[in-house]
């Protein structure tokens, strides 16, 4: 009988990520490894913000965009004081927005108070009456003279001062003549990863790779498939010929990324401390302090009821948490390397690749925003002429929405792109009897030729397929 066949790429369906997403999530990579600026509808330049950051079809605080009573679904979550810079596209005759107090569970409808402003060709071309939190959304729309390329949206505190100015250009967008519009968030993808730099650190010579890897010279290749597209990139150490090589690879069907660090010495001597290295090292925009992060994971293996059990951890403001597992083994009693940081129904699912020992550090800061770091548990090494290590390999999806579809996602990810195949169907695994040292307490014939043989007829008589023999 004919085997059915089964799917060569995940299906294309609700549980997969929007193409907004698996395109937001290539350009992060390309610009935090490879320095390759992501295309973007209408760039933005943050100028200042004075509290959080820049959200886009978010608030400020990370919620869905409200003013008053009126909901949106596009625009920029923005805190005074704000300045942004934000570049004209061509055939733009006017630009046309909805302005205002975001209202959220901090603002409540009531609170906060704000001046909104716009320059064009450094002249003010609107201001607005103080607009507070009890306030409806105000409708704004300025002409835009023919060949402008920049304008200025500012949004400044009033003297009761800064609290809870949480502020909304809500369907911010510019009129086109050809009768289009052309929404300031378009194309963009307000999940929890930083501004792309090099996800990683670690310390060298005793100074922190923040402050120099960007001054090392960098080579760069990149490559694509119908796959994932790959990017190599090394710096290298002008002064000691240290290499350090990142090799990532993102999907076209998933927003995931994988990557992997190789550091080689290419000179002529020993190298400086290498320490601290952690194969991820990110700040993620969980900046809306009252709101808990959730750490959804797996219990590790203990030999017991509660191995591989799911369980989630709340963490709030000023909190941290670490998982590592124990003896060595990197899914051992105390952790397992896959976890799911929950925020605002959106997320950032990471799996730490690494046959040995892993620890994860997840803290959160007083305004809320959250650094991720993992590696190994612990590195201080030099290492001599040609000599190279590598850290564990890091896969990281961002989601939003449903967290059993984020799940669902992962599970594709990992069943289409990681699993090993065999005549293009997943791997059959062994099914194996493990019985360790039992036999040794039960029988006084285990460790002979005869006990053995028996053991072996025992486990095949049981319906296994393979007879495993483990310490003993």
């Amino acid at each position: 009988m004919e085997k059915p066949s089964i799917p060569q790429t995940a299906p294309q369906d609700s549980i997969m990520a929007s193409a907004t997403e698996v395109q937001a999530m290539q350009g992060w990579t390309g610009t935090a490894f490879a320095g390759v600026a992501a295309p973007v509808a209408v760039p933005i330049t943050v100028r200042r913000q004075d509290h959080s950051t820049l959200h886009f079809g978010r608030s400020c605080l990370c919620t869905p965009l409200r003013i008053g009573d009126a909901h949106y679904a596009h625009g920029l979550g923005t805190h005074a004081n704000s300045e942004l810079l934000v570049a004209v596209p061509a055939g733009a005759r006017a630009f046309a927005a909805a302005v205002g107090i975001d209202h959220n569970y901090d603002t409540n409808g009531q609170r906060g108070s704000v001046q909104f402003s716009i320059e064009v060709g450094g002249k003010e071309v609107f201001h607005s009456p103080t607009l507070r939190g009890s306030d409806g959304p105000l409708p704004v729309q300025v002409d835009l003279p023919a060949g402008t390329t920049e304008l200025v949206l500012k949004v400044d505190t009033t003297p009761d001062g800064a609290g809870w100015d949480q502020a909304d250009w809500a369907d911010a967008r510019f009129l086109i003549a050809d009768g289009t519009e052309r929404y300031l968030d378009e194309g963009r993808m307000d999940n929890l990863l930083p501004t792309p730099v090099p996800p990683f650190s670690f310390v060298y010579g005793g100074r922190p790779s923040t402050e120099f890897l960007d001054s090392w010279p960098r080579t760069v290749a990149t490559t694509e498939d119908a796959e994932v597209v790959r990017h190599t990139v090394c710096w290298t150490d002008p002064q000691t010929g240290l290499e350090v090589k990142a090799e990532a690879k993102t999907f076209k069907d998933c927003p995931a990324t994988d990557w992997v660090l190789h550091f080689t010495n290419t000179g002529t001597a020993d190298t400086p401390i290498i320490e601290q290295v952690q194969a991820i090292d990110l700040r993620l925009r969980t900046d809306a302090a009252r709101q808990p992060l959730t750490i959804h994971q797996l219990e590790g293996d203990a030999c017991g009821d509660k191995s591989f059990t799911p369980f989630s951890t709340m963490l709030k403001a000023k909190q941290s948490y670490r998982l590592a597992p124990s003896g060595g083994r990197p899914s051992n009693t105390n952790a397992f390397p896959f976890f799911n940081l929950e925020f605002e129904e959106q997320g950032l699912l990471v799996a730490v690749g690494w046959s040995g020992q892993w620890a994860a550090n997840i803290a959160r800061d007083d305004a809320g925003v959250t650094r991720l770091a993992a590696g190994m548990e612990l590195t201080h090494l030099l290492l001599h002429p040609g000599e190279s290590i590598r850290t564990p390999r890091i896969l990281a999806m961002t989601w939003q929405g449903s967290l059993e579809d984020a799940h669902n996602r992962w599970r594709r990810l990992l069943l289409f792109h990681y699993m090993p195949k065999q005549e293009g169907r997943p791997a059959r695994l062994p099914f194996a009897l493990q019985c360790f040292d039992r036999y040794s307490w039960s029988r006084a014939d285990w460790a002979t030729e005869a006990g053995q043989i028996t053991a072996v007829a025992t486990t095949a008589e049981l319906g296994f397929s393979h007879h495993w023999l483990d310490a003993a």
